[in-house]
């Protein structure tokens, strides 16, 4: 549900950076080769957050390591957002190939 709720943010944000750019898309809506673009687009932008996503969990559960964290609980739950967040990015990545092949 989180995950659903993140996607549909960045591509809020990224509809909303559409439109700010090319506000005429609201008047004359795009047609079918501008609207896989959009798409592909809009799916990158994701991909691109969920990347930077990984790097900060992974950064997370490094500087917990070289800092010496002894709490396994903390450990524990740092490892499972890293893992989290890399399944995400595996399916963003998937995602990303599938529209880019149409």
């Amino acid at each position: 549900m989180i995950e659903s709720a993140r996607r549909s943010a960045d591509e809020l944000e990224g509809l909303v950076d559409d439109l700010r750019a090319n506000p005429s898309r609201l008047v004359w809506p795009p047609d079918e080769k501008d609207q896989r673009n959009m798409d592909l687009y809009a799916t990158a932008r994701t991909y691109a957050k969920a990347a930077e996503d990984l790097e900060s969990a992974a950064a997370a559960l490094h500087q917990a390591a070289e800092n010496g964290e002894q709490d396994p609980v903390k450990l524990e739950s740092l490892r499972q957002q890293l893992l989290q967040q890399f399944d995400y990015f595996d399916k963003l990545q998937a995602e990303v190939w599938e529209r880019f092949e149409k």
